[in-house]
């Protein structure tokens, strides 16, 4: 949803943003209003629009339309971009990040693997960057917006310093410069990057005490003898 309001500020787009949280009596009927029935969602003189994409792709037309390529070719690159950046790198999010945070059952064997998967996706984006600015043309689309979210994460939380310096050094300069800007810190708030990588917070399952049995070998009784 924050990536509508930075879509918003770039856009120059007026709108009003109404917050709902999870326990929000107004929130069903909400929902109720949307047309897949999620948040977010955003009223238009049209109509009322939800999800996040179409959202985004609302406001950049409307307002803003070089936000989404300055001609026919740009355009479609931004369109590529922005679904590599939900069908290769985001579908990873349900084994590597939402464990993190405890949305998502931890499964080692599975993190690793789309661990792996997203690095390859980050050095061919970072390949992509050398001698650039932004992914597509001289100026700021929605492919960066949506490319910014997606790696986010990983370059925060998986990826050490010294991983991010040898292997994707001009990925986490755009990543810091877009994250430093106005339109994100206002909305993201100030950026950061961990030295190290985040670690799960994974429950560690108490050991089982053995149960001690009790003795109930008794000793031997010793015969009386009898004298004859």
């Amino acid at each position: 949803m924050k990536n509508t309001l930075v879509a918003a500020k770039l856009a120059n787009a007026p709108v009003e943003h109404v917050h709902v949280s999870w326990d929000d009596a107004k929130r069903p009927d909400l929902k109720k209003s949307s047309p897949t029935g999620t948040l977010p969602s955003l009223e238009t003189p049209q109509g009322v629009i939800s999800e996040s994409y179409a959202i985004i792709q609302y406001l950049a037309e409307t307002y803003n339309p070089a936000l989404l390529g300055s001609n026919s070719f740009e355009r479609a690159q931004v369109r590529q971009w922005n679904e590599f950046a939900a069908g290769e790198i985001t579908r990873n999010n349900k084994n590597v990040v939402y464990p993190l945070f405890g949305y998502y059952p931890y499964n080692k064997t599975d993190a690793d693997l789309s661990l792996a998967e997203v690095k390859e996706h980050l050095k061919l984006l970072n390949a992509h960057l050398e001698g650039k600015t932004y992914f597509v043309g001289s100026n700021i689309t929605t492919a960066d917006l949506n490319l910014h979210l997606a790696c986010g994460a990983y370059l925060q939380f998986f990826f050490a310093e010294q991983a991010r310096k040898n292997l994707f050094p001009k990925l986490t300069e755009w990543w810091w410069n877009l994250a430093s800007s106005e339109a994100f810190t206002k909305v993201w708030g100030r950026p950061f990057l961990l030295k190290v990588p985040a670690k799960y917070p994974i429950q560690e399952e108490k050991p089982v005490e053995a149960k001690k049995e009790a003795k109930t070998s008794q000793s031997p009784k010793k015969e009386k003898k009898r004298k004859s």
